[in-house]
């Protein structure tokens, strides 16, 4: 029986070290996926995409309503409820779909729109344990704390029908896209995506 193991991160460098150990200690990359969105890519490959790449499998580039272009890799990139009857696109729809609680797939996805990165881990029920402790290593934020932060500001729920945020807007740390302020690192960086993403993906 498969668990998910889902760990929240508001900087890429957790995220990424958190995915690298989880590949090292054998589980397998087609059972990791990460969401994260294309404005922390671009800050982030912007300089030497080698050191990011290695841990995703078969990553895709898609729209997803309300948060804009993101990339996604491992199985959740392949799940079927990632479409609804309509055609349309909802991160939301597979975390509810996967059994996680309503509350919490809403704060994960609202947490992707501002820029957060989502690591998701499908494992057996006896690799679980290991799994949610690999990822605790790594600091992930509490998403019920960080919830109740958004709602002490006025959000109530991921709203699907609400516009994209733009960087300008938000009010993560630094940290999390590595330069604070308007507009990407550098403005001739990856201006095809999605293609000049998923272009440069390897697999291991």
């Amino acid at each position: 029986m498969h668990r998910l193991i889902i760990a929240f991160y508001d900087n890429f460098g957790s995220a990424h070290e958190a995915a690298k150990e989880l590949i090292e200690k054998g589980f397998h990359q087609n059972s990791i996926s990460v969401i994260v969105h294309q404005s922390v890519c671009e800050r982030i490959w912007s300089g030497d995409r080698s050191k990011s790449w290695f841990f995703l499998s078969q990553p895709s580039a898609i729209q997803l309503p309300a948060v804009g272009p993101v990339l996604v890799s491992g199985f959740v990139a392949s799940d079927p409820n990632l479409f609804d009857e309509t055609g349309k696109k909802s991160l939301f729809r597979v975390l509810l779909k996967n059994l996680v609680p309503e509350p919490e797939a809403h704060a994960y996805t609202e947490g992707v729109r501002r820029r957060g990165i989502l690591v998701v881990v499908r494992a057996e029920s006896t690799t679980s344990s290991k799994a949610l402790f690999i990822l605790d290593r790594y600091c992930p934020v509490d998403i019920q704390q960080l919830a109740e932060q958004w709602r002490e500001a006025g959000w109530t729920h991921f709203d699907d029908t609400a516009r994209p945020l733009i960087n300008q807007g938000l009010n993560w740390p630094n940290c999390i896209t590595f330069m604070p302020g308007d507009g990407l690192l550098n403005d001739g960086v990856l201006t095809d995506w999605p293609r000049s993403i998923v272009g440069h993906s390897r697999r291991r």
